[in-house]
């Protein structure tokens, strides 16, 4: 004999049993037919940040915020970001934030091989990963030292300017500016908040101790230890 979800819940208090938050969930909303799970699901397990199918990557925040790329450079601007919550040992979902109303997508959560493994519409399997793979971008981030100031670029594409003094003539003649910073065909582009300044680019080139920023200006140089802005 088959019962419908509720009546499963209801037959469940009967007997005098709890159920958790978790097991109610999966009897309201099971996984499709067909579409069983091959994990247990009193099996505690965490949800890792950071997951990819070879293709596109996907980064699920411990705010339950979440940014999918349609690539593997975490640094690219995300195809779309919104907010996560997991639902079940069984099911997630992720609610995309948009300007017109969308439905929220219902992301599977299996296993393949033993793997834990989600299952995004129209995406291929994604598997977790320990961090975001390595992109030139990673190299850049810190303080870069030239003979007009100082450059930080920061690990959320935000960057700050100090010339090497106040009074003296620094990149574009100002005391300083931040702004968004973006890598594009070897080519780093400061984007400065202040209107009207226009965009900074700087090519990435190979010098004889490593990477160097080169424009006309002059030249910029890697400081690994520099601690400053930080």
């Amino acid at each position: 004999m088959k019962f419908a979800p509720c009546a499963l819940v209801f037959l469940w208090l009967l007997v005098g049993c709890e159920m958790t938050p978790e097991e109610e969930a999966a009897y309201m909303y099971p996984p499709p037919p067909g579409d069983l799970l091959d994990h247990d699901p009193t099996e505690a397990f965490e949800i890792s940040q950071w997951w990819t199918n070879g293709s596109e990557l996907l980064r699920l925040n411990e705010d339950a915020s979440f940014a999918l790329f349609n690539s593997l450079n975490q640094y690219h601007t995300p195809q779309e970001h919104g907010r996560w919550s997991k639902q079940s040992y069984a099911v997630m979902w992720l609610e995309p934030y948009s300007l017109l109303p969308r439905e929220r997508v219902r992301v599977r959560i299996t296993r393949t091989d033993g793997e834990l493994t989600l299952v995004i519409p129209k995406l291929k399997p994604m598997f977790a990963i320990e961090g975001a793979p390595a992109v030139t971008e990673d190299g850049l981030i810190g303080m870069w030292y030239g003979p007009q100031g100082e450059i930080h670029l920061k690990g959320d594409l935000r960057y700050t300017y100090s010339p090497e003094s106040v009074t003296g003539v620094g990149l574009a003649g100002l005391a300083g500016h931040k702004g968004r910073w973006q890598l594009s065909d070897n080519t780093l582009q400061l984007h400065p908040d202040v209107l009207g300044l226009g965009t900074f680019e700087f090519q990435l080139v190979t010098g004889e101790t490593g990477l160097v920023l080169a424009s006309p200006r002059g030249d910029y140089e890697y400081n690994a230890t520099a601690k400053r802005f930080e």
